[in-house]
């Protein structure tokens, strides 16, 4: 199936299991991992742009001979939701080491941080994101 030849009825068929599978997806998946409402309704509708732009780009492997729209789409927002959660949860350690360094957000001066020639605090988040690995390991 090629994207030139489906029909405005089944691009917006589409977009709106894409909604589907991400709204219904997501917050099972983040209960799961006990991430109680961890995404803005306006992250979802991102994700489900994502997944949707996602689905029409990949609509030449779709085969509905071996299962439904609504199935492969849903398969799509899975891994979106699953990207997304990843993303946003090194995002989050990312600050959350950021603030351990430099205290209170009120607090720091960024224009300090950026100017410092010396060793500055993108070096110091190097430095705790390497300990903090070889504390995983």
């Amino acid at each position: 199936m090629n994207v030139f030849t489906i029909s405005r009825n089944e691009q917006h068929q589409i977009l709106d299991n894409a909604r589907i599978a991400v709204f219904d997806f997501s917050k099972t998946y983040t209960e799961s991992l006990n991430l109680h409402n961890f995404f803005s309704h306006e992250e979802l509708e991102d994700i489900a742009a994502d997944t949707a732009c996602k689905a029409v780009q990949y609509l030449e492997s779709y085969d509905p001979d071996k299962k439904g729209l609504f199935t492969w789409v849903y398969k799509i927002a899975m891994n979106c939701v699953k990207d997304a959660v990843a993303y946003k949860l090194k995002r989050m350690d990312i600050s959350h080491s950021f603030y351990e360094i430099c205290g209170d957000y009120e607090e720091v001066n960024l224009s300090e941080v950026v100017t410092d020639k010396k060793k500055g605090v993108c070096d110091e988040m190097d430095d705790l994101l390497d300990e903090d690995r070889a504390d995983r390991n």
